[in-house]
């Protein structure tokens, strides 16, 4: 089926050209006329029954501005898998990939890392959260003493 494969090449093709900024940036302004002219279309109510002009004009553009959205989104999502994992971890890692800091720093040795801390949540903390009453905590509180709890944190009248 070459008519398939033309499909995907020109689909790579596209989300190829999409990735770049300047390019991400003019989808956005035509999201962004095309909303304008939505608005304006939309204020002559098309009935979605009806086969007139304003009706398919609204449809079009409404199937116009998600395909720009699909096309935007694709492009940035193949930038972020082309991007190396220092451009990735924020503004600064962007500006030290850009300006090849890496490099520099391989004369010393050195290299800059990706580094973000994940954070896990116990199962036990989730079930503890959820226990919203008092009767429902179970075991003996004549023993327990707040002072001692690590979570306490007296106020300023203690």
């Amino acid at each position: 089926s070459t008519k398939e494969t033309a499909r995907n090449y020109f689909s790579l093709a596209t989300e190829y050209m999409a990735s770049f900024t300047v390019c991400r940036l003019g989808l956005k302004a035509a999201d962004v006329s095309l909303d304008k002219v939505e608005k304006s279309v939309k204020f002559f109510k098309p009935d979605k029954n009806d086969e007139g002009v304003v009706c398919r004009t609204y449809s079009k553009i409404r199937e116009t501005r998600r395909m720009l959205r699909a096309l935007r989104r694709a492009g940035e999502r193949r930038n972020y898998i082309e991007m190396d994992k220092l451009a990735r971890a924020g503004f600064a890692g962007r500006m030290a990939s850009f300006f090849s800091v890496n490099l520099m720093l391989h004369v010393f040795g050195l290299e800059l890392v990706a580094f973000r801390r994940r954070v896990h949540h116990d199962q036990n903390e989730d079930a503890d959260e959820s226990q919203s009453e008092l009767k429902d905590v179970q075991g003996n509180l004549a023993d327990y003493r707040s002072d001692e709890d690590p979570d306490y944190l007296p106020s300023e009248d203690e």
